[in-house]
């Protein structure tokens, strides 16, 4: 199952298997850290690093990438490049978060392995509004570049939908938390 997720979502995302999807690349932006983008249902929503947030697909998925059931979710994907995003020899940047619909997201997440990354552990995530897990590969497609996959749910187990989240950067783990605690989900 090598790269299996990431080039399965990344390519179920740009290669149109969703609908309704806008790619727009947003050029002249007022310098700022941070931007914050939503899916077109506006049920999923992530803060990014501006450098990430010229480009983004906001139209959603298919969970089945995942191995949950087949059918259309809301979700997003915004990167510095989102026509390197599905390729592992391409260098890019970003997140991908799309609500899991039916089944357990973490025992997904769980199951996921990247051949060619260097496996640097699991750690649990509790943000302001999820928790979840948290499973990170160092040294992945190119040196210095971590491939982070998540599985968010609500704070107190309340009834919002799981969240399955990739991010793919060059950055530090107080970099991932900052974006893990971003996403925001809604039933």
């Amino acid at each position: 199952r090598r790269r299996t997720i990431l080039l399965a979502a990344g390519t179920l995302v740009l290669a149109g298997a969703v609908t309704a999807t806008t790619v727009l690349v947003d050029r002249g932006r007022a310098a700022a850290s941070e931007v914050t983008v939503r899916d077109d249902t506006g049920r999923v929503g992530v803060r990014v690093p501006t450098a990430w947030g010229g480009q983004k697909q906001t139209g959603g998925w298919d969970p089945a990438a995942l191995g949950l059931r087949a059918g259309h979710e809301p979700g997003l994907i915004v990167a510095d490049d989102l026509s390197a995003w599905g390729d592992a020899d391409a260098e890019a940047q970003g997140v991908f978060v799309g609500l899991g619909g039916e089944g357990d997201v973490t025992a997904k997440v769980d199951g996921i392995e990247h051949d060619g990354c260097r496996y640097a552990g699991a750690r649990a995530f509790t943000g302001a509004e999820s928790t979840g897990r948290v499973r990170t590969w160092a040294d992945c497609f190119h040196q210095g570049e971590t491939l982070v996959e998540a599985a968010l749910g609500p704070v107190g187990g309340g009834t919002r939908p799981q969240a399955y989240v990739q991010i793919r950067l060059r950055g530090t783990d107080a970099d991932v938390t900052r974006v893990l605690d971003s996403v925001r989900v809604t039933a």
